[in-house]
């Protein structure tokens, strides 16, 4: 029994290390077709980067043995431009949003990620939206352009639960991204993933597996006075994390 454990770790620790390397080369050869292509590309770079990195996510996730399915991707394309509010399980939650959602869409990122090679300049060059958490006035005043470029026509991906899930259950909720969707005045539409977590957990080692992608219907945000944001953020909220939930109970 314990010469299995061991067997089976250690086939976990060198499947973990060949998805790693995977990961790494295809973010390198994308990177340096993001170099190339930044010759010759002047206009909506971005969305191209971002388009590009598709086919380097699918291959990656194919010779890991990972099989991503999506329900409800008609409620995206219902829309001209939305908000997704996501659960947060594992640094593979992004890849797979942007492998599945069909046009150019951002997040947010910390400030520190600029700091990693090739991440910080793919970040920056995409066009997502960068937060310094240590300072609250630079962050209000980026949550101020945010909400403008939103209302122009940008699209966002959130994650209300502010980090990943360790027990793949939906966490609390932070009320920031309800006011921005309040002031953008844009529809949120709910998505739950599940299976990331699984294949790459916060701690320990990776394995293959199913990731399932689910997307609700658009809930509908309308302005608001000033003097009503908080009670109608935090009723905004609770629409939100209810429809999360009942997709997350819902059979597949």
């Amino acid at each position: 029994m314990i010469k299995l454990q061991f067997l089976f770790y250690v086939l976990s620790a060198l499947y973990t290390g060949y998805v790693a390397i995977a990961w790494s080369l295809a973010f390198f050869l994308h990177h340096l077709l993001c170099r190339f292509f930044s010759l010759v590309i002047w206009k909506n770079k971005g969305a191209f980067y971002l388009r590009i990195s598709k086919p380097f996510i699918q291959f990656v996730l194919f010779i890991s043995g990972v099989k991503v399915t999506v329900k409800g991707l008609d409620h995206l394309l219902s829309q001209d431009h939305i908000m997704i509010a996501s659960n947060h399980q594992s640094l593979l939650d992004i890849p797979i949003l942007i492998l599945a959602i069909p046009y150019y869409i951002n997040f947010f990122a910390k400030q520190d990620l600029l700091k990693v090679p090739l991440l910080g300049w793919d970040i920056l060059n995409q066009g997502h939206f960068v937060v310094n958490r240590d300072r609250p006035k630079a962050a209000v005043k980026q949550l101020n352009m945010v909400c403008s470029m939103i209302k122009k026509g940008r699209n966002l991906i959130v994650f209300p639960e502010g980090t990943r899930s360790r027990t793949g259950s939906i966490g609390p909720f932070k009320r920031g991204m309800f006011l921005l969707a309040l002031q953008a005045g844009v529809p949120i539409i709910p998505c739950v993933v599940s299976g990331t977590g699984n294949i790459m957990p916060k701690t320990g080692l990776m394995k293959p597996g199913t990731i399932k992608l689910s997307f609700g219907s658009p809930i509908s945000v309308e302005q608001v006075e000033k003097s009503q944001e908080k009670q109608a953020s935090l009723h905004l909220m609770t629409r939100v994390r209810e429809a999360m939930l009942s997709l997350q109970n819902t059979e597949y």
